[in-house]
């Protein structure tokens, strides 16, 4: 003969007896100890939400020392997944003391239309301020990127490279970028700050100041779709530092 014993209760040895649920649990449940010794079933406690902040930069920082590397291509994405051109207000850059491993050096700064793909077209034309090593004067002069779509620096001499025999270039400097186009072909401009050595025996740095944007009336850099390239015009970077920051028209929550 078979059956089943329907309890409420279950009597402890010392002490009064503990009531059972009246209801099921829901999955998840745990059981817990209410008033009068009655026992019930309890939701977990959620867990908080994950805490926010808002965030306004983001920054990628390139050891090139050793490298070897011939170019840096730096996506918007590489700073945060959810960025794009449209999101971004201007980017800054800083370098320090970047030289090639084979020759005396300018770096070359390029519009990638799409990962991997540059933009070889768009007129630009500088003016730069220039302090010799070799002469207590300075120098003033124009000149343009014959419709190449780069942006350079230095303008007028070259870092020397890093197994240099008096020293390597120790190129330096800081730099804005405004990556956005107009409907016209002349909204990107971008100003450098910066210094250098070049492969004379002269004891002291040049230094120059250098701003490009549209060359007259001709058709400009059309925009910074997805990122920069930067790249030695000879050899491979091998030595220095170099810093990027987006800047955002508005800050995300990260």
């Amino acid at each position: 003969m078979t059956g089943k014993a329907v309890l409420d209760a279950i009597q402890r040895p010392n002490g009064p007896p503990m009531l059972l649920p009246m209801d099921n649990p829901n999955p998840g449940d745990r059981l817990v100890m209410g008033e009068g010794n009655q026992l019930g079933f309890e939701a977990p406690t959620p867990l908080p939400p994950e805490k926010t902040y808002p965030k306004r930069e983001f920054d990628l920082f390139f050891d090139l020392n050793g490298s070897g590397t011939s170019l840096v291509d730096v996506l918007w994405s590489d700073f945060h997944e959810s960025l794009t051109l449209e999101k971004i207000a201007f980017v800054k850059m800083q370098a320090m003391g970047i030289a090639s491993d084979a020759s005396a050096i300018q770096l070359y700064f390029k519009a990638l239309a799409q990962e991997g793909v540059t933009k070889n077209t768009g007129y630009m034309g500088f003016t730069r301020s220039n302090k010799y090593a070799s002469s207590s004067s300075r120098s003033d002069t124009v000149g343009h990127n014959s419709n190449d779509g780069a942006l350079r620096f230095p303008t007028y001499g070259t870092a020397a490279q890093s197994g240099y025999g008096q020293g390597p270039g120790n190129l330096t400097f800081d730099a804005l970028l405004h990556p956005h186009d107009d409907a016209a072909g002349r909204g990107v401009h971008m100003y450098f700050n910066g210094s250098y050595h070049q492969q004379t025996s002269y004891n002291s740095p040049d230094i120059e100041q250098t701003a490009w944007s549209s060359y007259a009336q001709s058709v400009g850099i059309s925009g910074f779709d997805v990122g920069f390239r930067m790249y030695p015009n000879a050899g491979a970077l091998d030595r220095g530092f170099f810093h990027a920051t987006v800047v955002l028209k508005e800050a995300i929550d990260v």
